[in-house]
């Protein structure tokens, strides 16, 4: 087995546990997948970002047709004004470090990290009230860039939402929208931009399988431990490889 093979093997082994987690605790495919590809150096950022993304727009457009949508689009809407182009910013500043500034790259993907698993390891407080639409506007923003760049614009908006008193159905389908709206606009500005190598399609391939068997794994046989246990084993392990990036 080649090295090349076998970074694929183990990057896709990582997609199966991540999609096992998320299906348990809601969230951290994006964020697993992304840290430990990076911190092993199983493939470079961006391709794995690419795959990502094509990963969350298949789940977030058939989770969309399973539900009716409530989506609340005077916020989502706002938010998703403001990420579009930040979107293809994050895109940019992906290009530019990637070549020459690689280490720099990974400084800033590690803290990325590290400051979602901060963001996600407890709910955020509800608020009274629900917040302004600048709020909507700035978190649309920092997740575009983090899509962008790393495909991992979702902790600012779902802690946005979050914090809002407003139904869970609502807060979920709101998310979705955005979800869906982003990754796909990533993979167009991808596509158009620099392509998409057949490589990374058939990866994507294969993946999409073993996140719907793994999802429905976690759902059927959650592990023995209590929810919260398992988010602060999922903090502690996004903490490692987000400081084995930061570090040289």
């Amino acid at each position: 087995m080649t090295d090349e093979v076998l970074s694929y093997v183990l990057m896709l082994a990582v997609i199966g546990l991540a999609s096992y987690v998320q299906a348990v605790i809601g969230f951290g495919i994006a964020l697993i997948v992304i840290s430990v590809v990076a911190s092993l150096d199983l493939m470079p950022i961006g391709d794995a970002a690419v795959i990502i993304t094509m990963i969350a727009m298949a789940n977030t457009s058939t989770s969309l047709l399973k539900n009716r949508s409530a989506v609340r689009w005077r916020e989502a809407g706002v938010s998703l004004v403001f990420s579009l182009p930040a979107i293809a910013l994050g895109l940019y500043m992906l290009n530019v470090l990637s070549g020459e500034h690689l280490a720099v790259l990974r400084i800033v993907l590690g803290v990325t990290i590290l400051a979602s698993a901060l963001m996600l390891l407890k709910p955020p407080r509800t608020g009274a009230m629900i917040s302004g639409l600048p709020s909507f506007a700035v978190f649309g923003v920092l997740s575009g860039i983090l899509s962008g760049m790393f495909s991992t614009g979702g902790p600012p908006v779902v802690f946005q939402f979050y914090r809002q008193p407003l139904s869970l159905p609502v807060i979920r389908d709101s998310l979705l929208a955005l979800f869906l709206v982003g990754s796909t606009a990533r993979t167009v500005m991808v596509a158009a931009t620099d392509g998409i190598e057949t490589r990374l399609l058939i990866l994507t391939a294969i993946s999409l399988p073993l996140v719907v068997v793994f999802s429905m794994l976690g759902r059927k046989y959650p592990p023995r431990v209590s929810e919260l246990r398992l988010r602060q084993m999922v903090f502690a392990l996004l903490a490692l490889t987000s400081v084995s990036l930061m570090v040289p």
